[in-house]
């Protein structure tokens, strides 16, 4: 995952550090790599209106609420739609099995390159 993910990032162009989160074939939010360092990628949200609603679900799970029903429900839609996964929009390459944290517009991850792409 390191070397994929830091070869696809590595050109120069802002353009080429660009990152979609992406849910079902949706766009959830754009983000803009900062720096890697392993084993996590460190990003800014550029365009995050619709990531707003799954900002809860990118929080410390320890921190959850028990038995609350909008995040079971919110969770649920993300395991139906096949998890969350990233793609890098100069390449298209796609990463999967994705770690994310939040605070503010900053975000910082992991993820597994997708052999399928």
């Amino acid at each position: 995952m390191w070397s994929r993910l830091r070869r696809v990032l590595a050109p120069k162009e802002p353009s080429s550090k660009r990152l979609a989160l992406e849910l079902g074939g949706e766009m959830i939010a754009l983000m803009e790599v900062d720096g890697i360092d392993y084993p996590w990628t460190y990003a800014t949200l550029l365009d995050a209106a619709k990531f707003e609603r799954f900002r809860p679900y990118f929080t410390d799970t320890e921190s959850w609420p028990d038995e609350d029903a909008e995040l079971e429900a919110l969770c649920a839609e993300v395991q139906t739609k096949g998890g969350f996964r990233l793609r890098c929009l100069a390449t298209n390459e796609v990463f999967i099995d994705l770690v994310m944290h939040q605070e503010g517009n900053i975000v910082w991850f992991r993820c597994h390159p997708d052999d399928e792409t």
